[in-house]
């Protein structure tokens, strides 16, 4: 680092990854910044510049290094120890040494300084209270809130004949009996657990398998919303669906379908039903909420909203790291899972996951065929939404009829796609197509010739119809 780049930094002044310190601080204090960083996004430590930003140097390099900086990184007071972080000796004009710390965000480790876990947020190293660490926790994937086990259900709670359905879906995939009670498979599956000598559900088994979760984990509730216009302030249509994760899926999805515009469109001569966004899209974009969202979230919901313009699916929890928006908003992120249960029973089921960490390459494509804007990805706090823009307005304009195709009738259509699948047509083979006398056929072929559709070839009863000017473009 540049001494102009350390002036820029410190010109920042302090905050969620920048902190000033005094090469005097003792390394307990410094210890709870530096996990405090690495539990958060990252930051860069300064020593030797004021809370004010004045640069004030550090007397020793040295010193601050091996006594400080990596006594206050190493175990007698971080458990586990923070590694890597980068030491960087800065110079400035008049001689003054500054310090910079650099620590990484470590995702994988939550580190604790004399028993207490602390998190960056704003400019303050905040401690965490139990349900706090319990909370980051399971937003980070480091306790498996699906693998837990449901002790206010016993197995014969869960719904038998889907749990019989799953397994016989699960037999055809892999081609050979199971020879297992419901409690093994469960077990086996992740969706159960031993407490003793009894299985209980897990979270997972519950969300899948019971008649209606939503007894156990309100959350789990599926909002479902048609506004009017592009605002949240009146709707049209508004649902709360219950049940398990795989029909909640297919309940948003009927729920977009039942107010979804279909336009048309005239590549051609004839109109082509076209409808208001692809199917492929929507629906993945609430696969995806259902089987990434961070389950231990209280009090929220998977909420689908649709307006005119556009349709919102937002889902409740964080992104895992190393996800980020940007990688997503490319397509180019490798799927990481909060919740492999959930996703490895929907992948078995059969029509919710197509391939898994393809997700989102397919929405993109699928908004792109349909000539629309990809879908934009945005993160609010601990709410994940995928905002999927429609046509809007110009959706409703039909594409205008070409002038050679207008006042067609019936039959001629149907003689166009007969010599567009054959190659050509005869008087003939239209009267047998159309049910209609020598005359009229004439009077179609000749007025389809006019028109630059088809056009003459032979003599007598040797005349075929083939395409014309118009139909060869």
């Amino acid at each position: 680092m540049t001494e102009k780049e350390l002036l820029e930094l410190i010109r920042k002044g302090e905050g969620q990854t920048l902190e000033f310190k005094d090469d005097r601080v003792h390394p307990r204090s410094f210890a709870e910044t530096l996990a405090a960083f690495a539990a958060a996004n990252g930051g860069v430590v300064l020593i030797g510049v004021a809370d004010d930003g004045t640069i004030q140097g550090v007397s020793q390099f040295e010193r601050v290094r091996d006594n400080l900086i990596y006594e206050a990184a190493g175990r007698s007071h971080c458990e586990p120890q923070i590694q890597p972080i980068e030491v960087e000796r800065i110079e400035t004009h008049d001689g003054k040494i500054v310090v910079a710390v650099t620590v990484p965000a470590d995702f994988e480790t939550l580190h604790s300084v004399a028993g207490k876990y602390v998190l960056r947020v704003g400019s303050r190293n905040e401690p965490l209270t139990p349900r706090e660490l319990r909370r980051l926790m399971f937003s980070r994937g480091e306790v498996s809130f699906e693998r837990l086990a449901c002790e206010r259900v016993n197995l014969w709670d869960l719904d038998q004949k889907r749990m019989t359905r799953y397994i016989l879906k699960h037999e055809e995939h892999s081609g050979r009996p199971l020879n297992l009670s419901q409690g093994e498979f469960l077990l086996n599956l992740g969706c159960a657990t031993r407490k003793e000598k009894e299985i209980i559900p897990t979270h997972a088994g519950v969300l899948l398998f019971h008649e209606e979760p939503q007894l156990y984990f309100l959350q789990s509730q599926l909002l479902c919303a048609r506004f009017k216009g592009t605002d949240v302030i009146e709707y049209l249509d508004r649902k709360e669906f219950r049940g398990p994760l795989p029909e909640l899926v297919d309940q948003a999805t009927r729920f977009i379908k039942s107010h979804m515009r279909i336009g048309g469109r005239i590549p051609g001569i004839q109109r082509v039903d076209y409808p208001e966004y692809p199917e492929v899209a929507f629906r993945e974009a609430i696969i995806n909420a259902v089987i990434h969202r961070d389950w231990s979230l209280e009090g929220e919901f998977i909420r689908v909203f649709m307006f005119d313009d556009r349709i919102e699916v937002m889902s409740p929890g964080r992104l895992l790291p190393p996800i980020t928006i940007e990688a997503m908003q490319k397509g180019e992120v490798e799927s990481r899972l909060r919740n492999p249960v959930i996703v490895e029973v929907l992948d078995r089921l059969g029509g919710y996951i197509e391939k898994l960490g393809t997700g989102i390459r397919r929405m993109i494509d699928a908004m792109k065929e349909h000539d629309l804007e990809p879908p934009r990805f945005e993160l609010q706090g601990d709410l994940l939404k995928v905002i999927l823009r429609g046509p809007f307005e110009r959706f409703m304009a039909q594409e205008t009829m070409p002038e050679w195709a207008k006042g067609l009738n019936e039959r001629q259509t149907k003689a166009i796609d007969y010599a567009q699948a054959h190659g050509k047509i005869a008087n003939k083979e239209y009267r047998t197509l159309n049910h209609v006398s020598h005359k009229t056929a004439h009077q179609d072929l000749t007025d389809l010739c006019k028109r630059g559709i088809l056009k003459v070839e032979g003599k007598g009863k040797a005349t075929q119809y083939v395409a014309g000017r118009v139909m060869i473009r």
